[in-house]
C-alpha cells in the first residue's frame, strides 16, 4: 500500500487563542504550453508532491477527465484530448480509503486556434473565404475576460463588414481591399490587453490583382506572367491591324468583342454582289469556308472555340466589362473552318489562310490543337509559304497530345499541321502550352519539339464565350490547350506590331523567341520595349532571307510612284527614287511621305489655283501644269494641297490621308510586289 505523506500542521497562539492550520505539501508550479490544441498538444505540468503513482492521483482539465498520464513526483504529461474547454487544470491526490487529502489548481490554459483549411486558394478583393478549423472563438475561459476578435489576410486587418459568419469551426469573410498575398491569421485578445492569442494557416492565401478596370481581370493571372501591364506602358494596339481567327466563327455580338470586329468595308452588304472582287460574295464579316457561304450561324460561332480565341487576342479592356483582352484596339476577322460537328479540312484552311493575307490580315492564329492526332499534310504548305511570303505572322498552336495516354506527343516523331508546315524556314511560330501551376512548366498534355519555338500559359485560362457555353459568369468561360496559349503570342504580337508598323513577320517572330531569354514563356516586355533596328525596319521575308525573286527593273519602273496591294487589303507602298525600294505607308509616316512627295509653292501661286468648289477660275496655265501634284505651301507651315484632274486643289488633312493616298496609287498584286525591295522610311 502506498504511503500516504503526512500533513503538517503549525499551531499558531495568537493572544489567547489557538489556530490550527493545515498546509498542502502538493502544488502545481507552472504548466506548458498554456496555449493548447485539442487533440495535438502535449501538455506538460510541472510542481511538487504529486506521488510518484498515477493510480492514486486524478487529473481534470476543466471538468474533462485525463485517464491517461506520465506521472513524476514533480511532472505529469499527457496528450490534450479532443474534448476539451479553456480553463484550468485540477490535480486530486487520493488519501488511500476513497477520499481527496489534497486538491490544486493552475493558473488558466488557454486553446490554440488552429486553422486547417481555407478555401478559395486565391482570389481577389471582394471574394469570399471560407475557413475551417478548431477553436476558432472559444479560446478564453468563460466569464474570465471580454475578448476582441481579428482576422488578417497578409496582414491587413478584415474589417467587420466584411466578415460575413464566425464560429468555432468555420469563419466565412470577404477578401479586404488593400489585402496582399500571405498567410490567414487570427488574433484573440483579451480586453485588458494581458493575452493575445493568435493562430495562422500553414499556407498562404494568394490575393489576385487586376490588370486593368475590367471585374474580371484579376482571375486572368496569365497577363500577368507574360509581363502585359508592363508592355501596355508601350502599346494598347491600334485598329490598322488585323488578326485573321481562323477557327469556328467569333460571337460578333459579344459585349467585349463587337467594338473589335473585323468589317470589310469595300463590300455592300446584301446586294449579292462582290464588290470589291474578291471572289467572296457579301463577305462582310469574313466567310464560311465549312459550308461555302458568308452566312457564320445566327452567333458567328459554330461551337465557341473560336469566339475564346478571339477574347485573349482582343476583348476590349480598360472598358469596364468582364476581361482584358491583351489588345484593346485590333480588328479581329473572323475566317470559319470549324464546327462542333466537323474537324478541320486542310483544303478549306488553306483558303482561309490566303483570304486572310489577301484581306489585310497582318497575323494569323491557327488553333488546331486537339485531344489527338490531328495528322500532317503538305496541303498546308504552299498557303503558308504564301503568307510568310506576304509579310504575314502565322502563329499556331501546339496541340493537345495523344489522346490514349493524355500526355503530349514529339512533333519531331509524329508530325501535326499546322504547327509543322515550316516549309524548312520556320514560318509558322509554334507555342505550347504552361502549367499554371508555376507558368513556367510544360503542362504534360502538351506537345513539344523542335517545331514548338515558344510556350505561354494554357490552363485555366479565362476568356470570352458564347452565354450558352459559359462555365463561369454570363459570357465568359475558363478553358484549357495549346489553344489558348496561341492566342496570347498573336495578341502579344498584335501589340508590338501595333507599336512598329513597319516591322517585318521575320523580326515580329524573332522577337517573341527571344523575349523568353533562356525561359519558356513569352514576355510581352521584353518583345516591345526596345526600339527597331536598321536589320528589323520595313524588311519583307523576300529580301531577309531569299533575295532571288527580286527584279531590278520593275523597281525602276515604278520608282517614285505610290503602290496599291490590290490582294493586300489596300495596304499603300511608295517606291523611292534613289534605291528603288518599297516603304509601308501608314497614317504613322503618310503626312512626313505627303511632304516630301509635294512640289514647294509659294502663296501667290497657290492662289492662281482655286480651291475645289468655288466658283473662280485662277490661272489656266497653272492649273494645267500642276494637275495630279501634291504642293507644299512653303509659306504656311507646311500646309499639304492636292491638285485634281480639274485643276482644282484640296487640303490634305488626316480625314483625307490615307483615301487620297489610295486613289493616287497604281494597283499592284502581290507577285510583283514581293519582287521589290522593302527599305525603311527613316528618312521621312
Amino acid at each position: 500500500m502506498k504511503k500516504i505523506k503526512p500533513t503538517i500542521i503549525f499551531i499558531i497562539f495568537i493572544g489567547s487563542f489557538f489556530i490550527v492550520s493545515n498546509i498542502l505539501a502538493m502544488s502545481i508550479e507552472v504548466i506548458s504550453p498554456q496555449f493548447i490544441i485539442p487533440g495535438e498538444t502535449r501538455v506538460s505540468v510541472f510542481g511538487r508532491d504529486f506521488g510518484e503513482e498515477f493510480n492514486y492521483g486524478t487529473l481534470y482539465m476543466e471538468g474533462t477527465r485525463i485517464t491517461k498520464a506520465n506521472w513524476t513526483d514533480t511532472k505529469i504529461s499527457f496528450n490534450a484530448p479532443l474534448d476539451i474547454n479553456p480553463g484550468r487544470i485540477e490535480v486530486k491526490q487520493s488519501d488511500g480509503s476513497g477520499g481527496y487529502s489534497e486538491i490544486v489548481h493552475s493558473n488558466y490554459y488557454y486553446l490554440q486556434p488552429a486553422i486547417d483549411s481555407f478555401s478559395p486558394k486565391s482570389g481577389a478583393v471582394g471574394d469570399i473565404i471560407t475557413i475551417k478549423g478548431r477553436n476558432l472563438e472559444n479560446v478564453f475561459p468563460k466569464n474570465v475576460y471580454p475578448i476582441s476578435m481579428q482576422i488578417y489576410v497578409g496582414g491587413t486587418t478584415v474589417g467587420k463588414q466584411n466578415i460575413l459568419t464566425w464560429g468555432n469551426n468555420k469563419i466565412v469573410i470577404k477578401v479586404p481591399s488593400g489585402a496582399k498575398s500571405g498567410k490567414i491569421e487570427i488574433r484573440i485578445k483579451a480586453d485588458n490587453s494581458i493575452v493575445e492569442i493568435k493562430g495562422s494557416s500553414s499556407e498562404n492565401f494568394k490575393v489576385l490583382e487586376a490588370s486593368a478596370n475590367d471585374p474580371l481581370s484579376p482571375y486572368q493571372e496569365y497577363l500577368h506572367r507574360v509581363k502585359i501591364r508592363d508592355a501596355w506602358d508601350y502599346s494598347v494596339g491600334t485598329y490598322d491591324i488585323t488578326v485573321a481567327v481562323i477557327d469556328s466563327g467569333i460571337y460578333i455580338h459579344h459585349p467585349d468583342l463587337k467594338d473589335n470586329i473585323w468589317k470589310n468595308t469595300k463590300e455592300i452588304e446584301g446586294n449579292n454582289v462582290d464588290d470589291d472582287k474578291n471572289g467572296y460574295i457579301d463577305d462582310i464579316f469574313g466567310w464560311n469556308f465549312v459550308d461555302n457561304n458568308n452566312q457564320m450561324d445566327i452567333t458567328f460561332d459554330k461551337d465557341d472555340h473560336g469566339t475564346m480565341v478571339a477574347g485573349i487576342i482582343g476583348a476590349k479592356n480598360n472598358n469596364y466589362i468582364g476581361i482584358s483582352g491583351i489588345n484593346k484596339y485590333v480588328k479581329l476577322m473572323p475566317l470559319l473552318i470549324l464546327s462542333k460537328y466537323k474537324s478541320a479540312d486542310f483544303d478549306e484552311v488553306a483558303k482561309a489562310i490566303k483570304y486572310a493575307v489577301d484581306n489585310g490580315a497582318d497575323i494569323i492564329n491557327l488553333s488546331f490543337g486537339t485531344q489527338g492526332t490531328v495528322g500532317y499534310t503538305t496541303a498546308l504548305d504552299n498557303a503558308i509559304k504564301y503568307a510568310y511570303e506576304n509579310n504575314v505572322l502565322l502563329v499556331a498552336a501546339a496541340g493537345n497530345g495523344d489522346v490514349e495516354t493524355g500526355s503530349g506527343q514529339d512533333l519531331n516523331f509524329v508530325k501535326e499541321s499546322p504547327v509543322c508546315n515550316d516549309n524548312n524556314k520556320n514560318m509558322v511560330l509554334g507555342v505550347g502550352a504552361l502549367s499554371d501551376n508555376d507558368f513556367v512548366s510544360k503542362t504534360n498534355w502538351s506537345n513539344y519539339g523542335t517545331y514548338i519555338d515558344i510556350w505561354a500559359p494554357g490552363e485555366n485560362i479565362l476568356t470570352t464565350s458564347k452565354p450558352e457555353y459559359s462555365n463561369y459568369q454570363l459570357d465568359y468561360f475558363y478553358g484549357d490547350g495549346t489553344s489558348f496559349a496561341a492566342p496570347i503570342v498573336s495578341g502579344i504580337a498584335a501589340l508590338i506590331k501595333a507599336k512598329y508598323p513597319d516591322i517585318s513577320n521575320v523580326a515580329l517572330r524573332d522577337r517573341i523567341i527571344n523575349s523568353a531569354k533562356g525561359n519558356l514563356i513569352v514576355n510581352a516586355y521584353e518583345a516591345i520595349k526596345n526600339p527597331l533596328t536598321s536589320n528589323e525596319k520595313g524588311l519583307s521575308i523576300n529580301n531577309n532571307e531569299d533575295n532571288s525573286i527580286l527584279d531590278l527593273d520593275l523597281s525602276k519602273r515604278v520608282r517614285g510612284r505610290l503602290l496599291l496591294q490590290v490582294e493586300g487589303g489596300g495596304n499603300i507602298w511608295y517606291v523611292d527614287t534613289n534605291e528603288h525600294k518599297r516603304y509601308s505607308v501608314t497614317w504613322a509616316n503618310a503626312l512626313p511621305l505627303f511632304q516630301k512627295l509635294s512640289l514647294g509653292i509659294t502663296d501667290a501661286d497657290l492662289s492662281k489655283i482655286p480651291i475645289a468648289g468655288s466658283n473662280e477660275v485662277g490661272s489656266s496655265s497653272m492649273r494645267n501644269r500642276l494637275k495630279g501634284k501634291l504642293l507644299l505651301q512653303v509659306q504656311q507651315r507646311g500646309a499639304i494641297w492636292f491638285v485634281d484632274k480639274d485643276g482644282y486643289r484640296h487640303s490634305v488633312t488626316w480625314n483625307n490621308l490615307m483615301p487620297l493616298f489610295q486613289g493616287l496609287a497604281l494597283g499592284i498584286t502581290n507577285n510583283d510586289l514581293n519582287k521589290i525591295q522593302v527599305g525603311s522610311l527613316d528618312g521621312f
